[in-house]
């Protein structure tokens, strides 16, 4: 095996004409109206010296598995098969609505999209430069909270992944980080990034603009933002709370390979300490996509979820103000998200009544290293687990990848109800198919990676 890396990154602009409807809230009062702040996609390629694969995030909410196999075909002109393009969604609130095929998709706008994307990885192919890589983790516990549970789980670790010249300067940064980017609400019709946007800022305002910033989002269907306002200040405080975090581990991470001492009283002595933050990540590149069907719910009929709900809402009238009545909202809720989420699935189900077939990926990177994804909105105790299991020294689940298959909650979940449970398509069992297919996508890559390869002649 080659004993180095080559990398190379670009960034692309992707926001779309003022006047587009936003996604991510319903009750909108207009399409966008201006725009705060540019979408990007960030291209990330790597080479092994016998292997390349590419990372790619990109502003928007999702991209669907018919986008994914247009770039990942483009991607195959520049040596980078199917199985080593990851491309994963920040899933801010504040982009572009008609990117999915199964919703009526804006073909100009996703045939714009695709070919910016297809820029930003050949314009990465065309900077593949020698690098080092080192991955490690931070700390974060201040800014997100478990929507479902003020007590539930949360996702506390920023992972960080340093991809650095020959010269020791920051080239490139992947940080992720599970927490949905809703600081903004309905009322915002500006294209923005949301708190994802300065993360990419307050790491290159501390380590320079010349570095492209990637951020993928996690595990966090059931974690949302802490905030004081729903306002651009507040993005920015959330934000760069995550991306000073993430800048901190960068700094940590320059020392592996290089000797860093302490002058003492006398300068004879020139003690050593060890890098305290992650760990080199070694040359070697593999990657492995395991298909997966989730399967269906089973729906009530229109009429029946308009009954229900006409039921509800006649209780929460006759219902004075209190806990009770809070309840009775909730549950109303549920059961619109899950008339909603009905609708748009029926048809999905008919055409494919075995279940909804997608994809969950592993993309490994030397020994140290797995990145995992997962197909849409994975609630925070899945990917828990898929960590767990995990032969990897370090693995990170990337959420909002590849695919858009909505919510992907637990059993447990599904039996609690809640708006999570009901906007999802898909009954039991997701939770399983999904652990066991990032066990064997993980597998398969590891299986890859550690493949003999003859030496090569020079």
């Amino acid at each position: 095996m080659s004993g180095f890396w080559r990398a190379g990154a670009a960034e692309v602009v992707v926001t779309p004409p003022v006047g587009v409807e936003l996604e991510g809230y319903g009750n909108r009062a207009s399409g966008s109206v201006a725009v705060h702040d540019d979408l990007y996609a960030h291209a990330l390629v790597l080479d092994d010296g016998r292997r390349r694969a590419a990372i790619v995030t990109v502003d928007v909410i999702w991209v669907d598995a018919p986008t994914v196999a247009r770039v990942r075909a483009a991607a195959a002109e520049l040596d980078i098969p199917p199985e080593r393009v990851l491309i994963a969604c920040t899933h801010t609130h504040c982009g572009p609505r008609g990117l999915l095929a199964r919703r009526g998709a804006d073909a100009p706008l996703v045939e714009l999209l695709t070919r910016q994307i297809v820029g930003a990885l050949r314009a990465a192919s065309g900077r593949l430069e020698p690098a080092r890589l080192m991955a490690g983790e931070g700390r974060i516990d201040s800014v997100s909270m478990n929507r479902r549970r003020p007590d539930g789980p949360i996702d506390t670790a920023v992972r960080v992944l340093r991809v650095e010249g020959e010269d020791g300067e920051l080239r490139a940064a992947l940080v992720n980080y599970g927490c949905h980017p809703t600081v903004l609400n309905y009322d915002t019709l500006e294209i923005g990034r949301d708190w994802p946007g300065h993360v990419d800022r307050a790491v290159k305002a501390l380590w320079g603009a010349g570095a492209a910033v990637l951020f993928a989002n996690g595990a966090c269907a059931d974690i949302n933002p802490v905030k004081i306002s729903e306002d651009h200040r507040e993005t920015r405080r959330v934000g760069t709370i995550v991306g000073a975090e993430a800048a901190r581990v960068l700094g940590e991470l320059a020392a592996h390979g290089r000797e860093q001492v302490v002058h003492n009283l006398l300068w004879s002595e020139r003690p050593v300490k060890p890098p305290s933050n992650g760990a080199p990540v070694s040359p070697g590149l593999a990657g492995a996509i395991v298909p997966v069907s989730l399967p269906w719910k089973s729906w009530p009929s229109e009429a029946e979820y308009e009954s229900g709900l006409a039921g509800l809402r006649a209780r929460i009238e006759a219902t004075p103000p209190g806990q009770a009545r809070r309840d009775l909202i909730a549950e109303r809720n549920a059961l619109s998200a899950e008339s909603q989420s009905a609708r748009s699935a029926r048809p999905l189900a008919a055409e494919s009544p075995d279940g909804f077939r997608t994809e969950v990926q592993a993309l490994r990177l030397g020994d140290e290293l797995a990145l995992v994804t997962a197909p849409g909105e994975l609630m925070y105790a899945i990917g828990a687990e898929i960590q767990a299991r995990s032969p990897a020294p370090r693995t990170w689940v990337l959420g909002y990848a590849n695919d858009a298959a909505g919510y992907l909650v637990t059993d447990q979940a599904l039996a609690e109800g809640g708006y999570e449970a009901g906007r999802s398509m898909f009954t039991t069992g997701v939770e399983a198919r999904l652990i066991e297919a990032a066990q064997q996508a993980i597998r398969q890559a590891t299986e890859e990676e550690r493949e003999v390869v003859p030496a090569q002649s020079t």
